[in-house]
């Protein structure tokens, strides 16, 4: 059974102080739906109550009819009436079997193939894994459109709910990844308000966009309710810190000292990285109030002048994580130089696409190795954020990167293949690309450790899988890293 990579979202209601995201992935049971954030919820009222679906008939009983059927309403398909349907099965007509099951809802709008249809009948074969290949490049359209090719050919074939479910969620955050790298901030907080699942401590980078998008419609209250939700709950303190960098862009000083304190009380012994993010981040925000913002010059000297003290200023604020005020502050015509500065503010916004472009441009306009170098670093590392493993290869390929570099985006290359391959289920092909790229030195990630036990536990490797959760929960103990203990345990010892 394929487990659920995702943390079930909890989100603010009416009264409560903070956003939770909680629950584990599990093997064994579906995860808990998640709740939108009282923020992005539509206004009271604008939905309609829902109409309950009314009761099925038994598996493999003939819906009877009501005692008296108005004039002119269609009537029930009864058992009677699938001869010619079971005959076609049985000879293997395919397309009559689709053609009498077109006409028999024709009569009867709401029926559905009874599901012995297939009894003792060899129907064509369905093989998802072709759909979990394109699903794992990212090609969601053409997964949707071979669905539909498949369950024509087979009128009886229903996708997989794991299957649907991963489609969804990828289809809603390339939607919302879309609309926040265009700037349609409405169009983020809307998909977020479709799909509250994308909202989770799984896909922080969507709560970082949703964050953003309420910022930048000056909701900046929701803004801070989802940073807090992830500085509150989610259990990774790389993932505390860079919320912490994100939302300095976009709140108040004192909101920003509010994020600071819950940031030190989750993080125990590790606090004191929470002090230097602080301490880094209020000298940026000191930095920037200094600058003058871009104004014109009346002179070239004054304007090369300008062009340094804004530079020097944009430097600053990016070294400290005020991407914010780096934009600024490089706002319009931007010289050559301070494209790869404001670049580097794009990509740690969340933003790529864009960022994408001005590496390119610096990199073609490089005036020397250094330069042209880390142009073409923070090029592939955009290109992988945007999902494009295969272009990021190939500028891998054809970069001049140092021995550090080159470890972390070939490492962050097989990361995302290994989890493409843990998504569709082949669970030897992400182990495999798990091993090579713990080979080629990348540094540890705890959601790849996570996905190679539950890659073990999917193959019943079971002592394997619960060496690697009892390794992952030592170091820091999460419901997800325990629930991967238990299951690994009933597996090894036959009590799940």
């Amino acid at each position: 059974m394929r487990p659920s990579l995702t943390f079930a979202a909890t989100v603010i209601l009416a009264g409560m102080p903070v956003l939770a995201f909680g629950a584990s992935p599990s093997p064994t049971r579906p995860p808990a739906p998640g709740l939108v954030a009282q923020a992005i919820q539509p206004p009271a009222g604008a939905a309609p109550a829902a109409t309950p679906a009314p009761e099925q008939s038994p598996a493999g009983t003939a819906a009877s009819p009501p005692p008296e059927t108005p004039a002119g309403a269609p009537r029930r398909i009864e058992e009677r009436d699938l001869t010619a349907l079971r005959y076609y099965v049985e000879i293997k007509d395919w397309n009559r079997v689709e053609s009498e099951i077109r006409r028999l809802r024709g009569i009867d709008p709401g029926w559905q193939p009874p599901p012995d249809l297939m009894s003792g009948q060899a129907g064509p074969s369905v093989n998802e894994q072709e759909l979990w290949d394109l699903f794992g490049t990212g090609r969601y359209a053409e997964v949707r459109t071979r669905i539909a090719q498949l369950r024509q050919a087979n009128p009886t074939y229903t996708p997989s709910a794991d299957l649907l479910r991963q489609l969804d969620i990828a289809e809603g955050q390339q939607t919302l990844g879309t609309a926040a790298e265009t700037a349609q901030w409405q169009a983020v907080i809307d998909q977020a308000r479709r799909q509250p699942d994308l909202l989770n401590c799984a896909r922080t980078d969507t709560v970082w966009r949703t964050a953003e998008a309420f910022a930048r419609l000056q909701q900046t209250a929701s803004a801070f309710d989802l940073y807090r939700s992830l500085v509150g709950t989610c259990s990774s303190l790389q993932e505390r810190v860079a919320t912490l960098q994100k939302a300095n862009a976009f709140l108040s000083a004192e909101q920003m000292a509010q994020l600071y304190a819950l940031a030190r009380q989750r993080s125990g012994a590790d606090a004191g990285a929470v002090d230097d993010v602080q301490t880094s981040l209020a000298a940026g925000r000191r930095a920037a109030q200094r600058s003058p913002a871009p104004q014109r010059a009346s002179g070239p000297s004054r304007a090369a002048a300008a062009a340094a003290t804004r530079g020097t200023a944009a430097d600053a604020a990016k070294q400290s994580g005020a991407y914010a005020d780096c934009l600024r502050l490089t706002d319009g015509s931007v010289p050559a130089g301070m494209k790869l500065t404001r670049a580097w503010c794009l990509y740690e916004l969340e933003r790529p696409t864009e960022a994408s472009a001005l590496f390119a441009a610096a990199r073609s306009e490089g005036r020397g190795a250094a330069e042209i170098q880390d142009a073409s670093y923070g090029l592939i590392l955009a290109t992988l954020r945007r999902g494009l493993v295969d272009d990021a290869q190939t500028l891998i390929d054809k970069a001049t990167l140092t021995g550090q570099q080159h470890r972390e985006v070939q490492g962050e290359v097989l990361a995302q293949l290994g989890t493409a391959a843990h998504q569709r289920g082949d669970y030897r092909e992400a182990l495999r690309l798990f091993d090579t790229r713990d080979q080629l030195g990348a540094p540890p990630r705890r959601d790849l450790q996570m996905l190679r036990g539950f890659a073990l536990y999917n193959l019943r490797r079971y002592r394997e899988a619960l060496d690697v959760f009892l390794a992952v929960d030592r170091v820091l103990s999460t419901p997800d890293s325990r629930e991967g203990v238990r299951i690994a345990r009933g597996g090894l010892y036959g009590f799940n």
